[in-house]
């Protein structure tokens, strides 16, 4: 089994177990549209970046981009149904 670390898997998406209570893949995430709890419509996830602490969601709209930790603290709902986020931005996200 040693032999396959640093490796690269290939699986077709059923392949995959089905994810945990409150857990997501990337590619379920990818393209949701992003809006504030207040209704402020942010644009949609282009990209994650992985960091030691917590994921960051790259969210492009309107010209801008912002980053959004994926932390219970900001991200209210995840509909993957209706392909929507609501965050509860923290005091000064959005101006950065």
């Amino acid at each position: 089994m040693l032999d396959l670390v640093g490796s690269e898997l290939c699986l077709e998406p059923g392949q995959l177990p089905e994810p945990g209570e409150g857990e997501y893949y990337w590619r379920d995430l990818l393209g949701l549209a992003v809006n504030t709890d207040c209704g402020q419509t942010l644009g949609m996830i282009s990209d994650i970046l992985e960091t030691g602490a917590n994921d960051i969601y790259v969210v492009t709209g309107q010209g801008r981009e912002y980053l959004i930790p994926a932390v219970a603290s900001v991200i209210t709902t995840i509909d993957l149904q209706a392909r929507t986020m609501t965050i509860t931005p923290l005091e000064g996200l959005l101006d950065l």
